[in-house]
């Protein structure tokens, strides 16, 4: 049996950018303009979106102890992570509507071609 050679293909953020998919900026952006009209404890959203990179480097190394509200982070984290989810889920293109560039791509996949991606979205699997 002979075994074939498979490609490795990393996705970053820019792979998902003709799609219509926010880069990072854009993403801050539109989460912080959501954020805005947020009130009571969430208000203090606003306050800790300058701070989420370091506070979700200290949830995922664990440094925060009693400071972390949940198992998925403090409120900030939640809020960020929820409204990030809102934008992601919002710009991604229906599977008719998939740019003719990811469906190229894809058709030039073989059997054991592995794909890592960084990305949040899932617009990789959406174009099978």
């Amino acid at each position: 049996m002979t075994l074939r050679p498979f490609a490795i293909y990393i996705l970053g953020a820019g792979f998902s950018k003709p799609a219509g998919l926010p880069l990072a900026t854009e993403l801050w952006r539109e989460v912080y303009r959501r954020a805005a009209p947020l009130t009571g404890s969430m208000a203090q959203f606003r306050e800790d979106l300058e701070d989420f990179i370091e506070l979700d480097i200290e949830y995922h190394l664990t440094l925060r102890g009693s400071y972390t509200w949940s198992e998925d982070g403090n409120e900030a984290q939640v809020v960020a992570k929820t409204l990030i989810g809102q934008v992601i889920a919002e710009r991604m293109p229906s599977k008719k509507a998939i740019p003719q560039l990811y469906l190229n791509f894809v058709r030039k996949l073989q059997p054991g071609d592995k794909i890592l991606t960084f990305n949040y979205d899932v617009l990789h699997w959406n174009t099978r």
